[in-house]
């Protein structure tokens, strides 16, 4: 019998699955041991990133790119990255004046706002384990009361993502901010979405997975600015060698970092 199947029998479960989840981590860190890359999410180095995986996208659409991207000790994405480094180096006062709401937050984000101890309220239509069950187009919030919104890779899964934006616009604060992320491609002039696809085949190949409404192209430049926004792009390719890469692992991930400020 295997040492790890001696131990599951012969521990407490939830030691066990303590126990693993540490040896877990040490193989990983032995495994990608180095210091050429770092992920601002988790803080630590290693020599290199991890393939990245998946059964629901289109696998055509990461040959022309770096699909080594996630990171072996925190599983970050670049979309995770591009925004940690962002907020590493960059004071903004509306995350901290809260209230701040984070939409669909995902792990990586998790861990890293937690460890820079900032609070937000986790948000989410059908997730279990967030602090409100609210719809990111119909916020529960008197208009101009919320100081900081935060979604990644959320808009392409929403229905009407210009209601969303205008909602979003809404909610906020004069001066307020609103940070997210979206698959797009630079190279694309309008986004495009078609509502009477509702084939995951068919989603995978015109939009890039199977759950995704749309890809977005340049011209949500112009429908922020129509709902109220001032807009910064923070490029992911401008972005430091070491946290490289910062695109990928599909064509569509660009990864541009939208810091979005409320127009008073």
């Amino acid at each position: 019998m295997r040492l790890k199947e001696v131990a599951r029998h012969l521990l407490p479960a939830p030691l066990y699955n303590g126990a693993e989840k540490v040896a877990r981590k040490i193989s990983w860190q032995l495994r990608y041991r180095g210091n050429t890359y770092y992920c601002p999410c988790c803080a630590q180095r290693s020599g290199s990133f991890k393939k990245f995986r998946s059964k629901s996208i289109d696998l055509e659409r990461l040959k022309p790119q770096n699909s080594a991207v996630r990171c072996p000790i925190c599983h970050s994405l670049p979309r995770h990255r591009i925004i940690a480094h962002y907020l590493s180096k960059n004071t903004l006062p509306q995350l901290t004046a809260g209230p701040f709401i984070f939409f669909a937050p995902e792990q990586a984000l998790i861990n890293y706002f937690k460890k820079a101890d900032i609070h937000y309220q986790s948000a989410d239509l059908f997730r279990k384990d967030v602090d409100l069950h609210i719809s990111i187009t119909d916020m529960p919030f008197e208009g101009g009361t919320i100081s900081a919104i935060m979604c990644n890779h959320v808009l392409e899964h929403v229905d009407d993502y210009k209601k969303a934006l205008r909602e979003i616009a809404r909610v906020l604060q004069p001066g307020g901010l609103f940070l997210f992320t979206v698959p797009m491609k630079s190279d694309l002039e309008k986004t495009i979405e078609d509502p009477t696809v509702t084939d995951p085949k068919e989603r995978i190949k015109r939009f890039g997975r199977f759950d995704h409404l749309r890809l977005f192209g340049l011209d949500l430049l112009a429908v922020l600015r129509a709902s109220g926004f001032s807009v910064d792009i923070i490029k992911g390719d401008e972005l430091p060698a070491e946290i490289m890469p910062v695109t990928g692992p599909v064509d569509y991930d660009i990864n541009w970092l939208f810091v979005c400020t409320k127009n008073s």
